[in-house]
């Protein structure tokens, strides 16, 4: 009987017909622990308006689409829990943004309730009306970065990213996609009806 050495036995782990490991199977493993640490990390206030589920979710849609290059298991499990970190604080940055600056819809609401006539209703229609018919002059790759950083409010980091630039140009872009807005409202403000 011949003993061998522990350390030259390959771990138990999931491996296909080629030899390579499942990284379904290694993900599942993951899953559970990464849950745990979402619903940790996340407060109260973050998890009354987000499922922790989503998160993970969409933590592992990015390791989907990243082209993470498989190294083991504790490589993964460090990238998915980074990964969920920066979520997470990127959730909680855009809830306390739209705490300090609140949407529009209720910050009309609240005119309206306060004794606005029916015309100024109507000149706030004309304006909101204005304001689409100018943006749809704008390439589309503008039209998508203000409705992203100032509808959507994302950071410019991740505007950019899907844009395939920097943060620095995606300022950029969006202060000239402003600046051209700027002046189309002006021209049509400037036109005879």
């Amino acid at each position: 009987m011949i003993l061998s050495d522990p350390k030259d036995e390959e771990p138990d782990e999931v491996r296909d017909e080629n030899g390579d490991e499942n990284l379904d199977e290694v993900l599942e493993r993951q899953l559970p622990a990464l849950e745990r640490f979402v619903r940790g990390k996340m407060g109260a206030e973050l998890s009354a308006q987000e499922a922790s589920a989503d998160i993970v979710q969409s933590v592992c849609r990015e390791w989907v689409q990243a082209d993470f290059e498989y190294r083991n298991e504790d490589a993964l499990r460090a990238w998915l829990f980074r990964a969920a970190l920066t979520k997470i604080h990127n959730h909680s940055r855009v809830s306390a943004r739209r705490r300090a600056r609140p949407d529009l819809r209720s910050n009309l609401d609240l005119l309206i309730s306060e004794g606005r006539t029916p015309s100024s209703e109507v000149v706030e229609r004309e304006n909101l009306r204005s304001l689409f018919e100018a943006l749809k002059t704008l390439p589309l790759v503008d039209q998508r970065l203000i409705e992203w950083v100032y509808l959507a409010e994302m950071p410019h980091k991740q505007a950019a990213d899907r844009l395939g630039i920097t943060p620095a140009a995606s300022r950029q872009r969006l202060a000239r996609a402003l600046a051209r807005l700027s002046q189309v409202l002006s021209k049509s403000q400037q036109k005879p009806d």
